[in-house]
């Protein structure tokens, strides 16, 4: 019902969702193989769609994501190594019989399945044995060097690996909330330069009003004050008896 409930609201855009592609697909293999009684305990692959509701998980599966070419190249140097030191255990130890009547080494996939228990840490046993063996008290030695580069230094390398991802995908989400905050106070700035600049638009127009009104005083003074001439001159071209009828006037 969700699934159907994201399809209506997304529509098309639903397959191009990863994650929504992946809650698709886990449904669908748990409904499925629920019908078989051998298989039913698949149904718990359901919980796997916790990774799409919990942020920190999916941060995690995004780092692991982004590693896949890196844990690719380590995969195969692992199996280079691997490879290496089946044929020489094989070649060096397939005629020699353990205590529980099984022969570890006697055939390339048996020293491979021995060499990945061996590469768990769990070598003691299998290195004393070979060592008891008659002129086999140098078998420590290839074992622990195997030990040493598989276990201490590839399987290192793929926790530093997976660190570093995760070490980028946390720098990139702080440079997001960086970018976010900085966005954010451009756009204050811009905002208040916007608003001042509205301030000085209206005070300019204000200015310019007063000029205009101050011309319209000036331009009306001048007027009056050449009427005043005009009429002073005249006052002085009368006769004295005229002037005084004016000045009553």
């Amino acid at each position: 019902m969700e699934l159907v409930l994201q399809f209506t609201y997304n529509g098309l855009y639903f397959f191009y969702d990863g994650w929504l592609i992946f809650d698709l697909i886990i449904v669908c293999v748990s409904w499925t193989l629920s019908t078989y009684q051998v298989i039913r305990a698949f149904r718990i692959f359901r919980a796997l769609r916790l990774i799409t509701r919990v942020k920190v998980l999916k941060n995690l599966v995004v780092a692991l994501l982004s590693v896949l070419p890196r844990m690719a190249a380590i995969g195969c140097l692992m199996g280079l190594i691997f490879y290496i030191f089946a044929v020489m255990f094989t070649s060096l130890f397939k005629d020699i019989v353990f205590s529980d009547g099984e022969s570890y080494f006697g055939r390339l996939d048996y020293t491979l399945f021995t060499l990945f228990q061996m590469m768990t840490l769990d070598w003691a046993g299998i290195a004393r044995e070979l060592m008891a063996e008659k002129g086999k008290g140098w078998a420590w030695i290839p074992i622990v060097t195997f030990i040493l580069i598989s276990s201490f230094i590839v399987y290192n390398l793929i926790v530093a690996v997976i660190c570093d991802a995760i070490f980028v995908l946390h720098d990139s989400k702080d440079e997001g909330d960086d970018g976010c905050n900085s966005t954010s106070s451009h756009e204050d700035f811009d905002h208040m330069a916007l608003k001042r600049i509205n301030e000085i638009a209206v005070q300019v127009r204000m200015l310019q009003d007063n000029q205009t009104t101050i011309q319209k005083n000036l331009a009306s003074l001048s007027v009056t004050l050449k009427d005043l001439d005009v009429y002073k001159n005249e006052l002085t071209s009368l006769p004295p008896q005229d002037m005084s009828d004016a000045n009553l006037e």
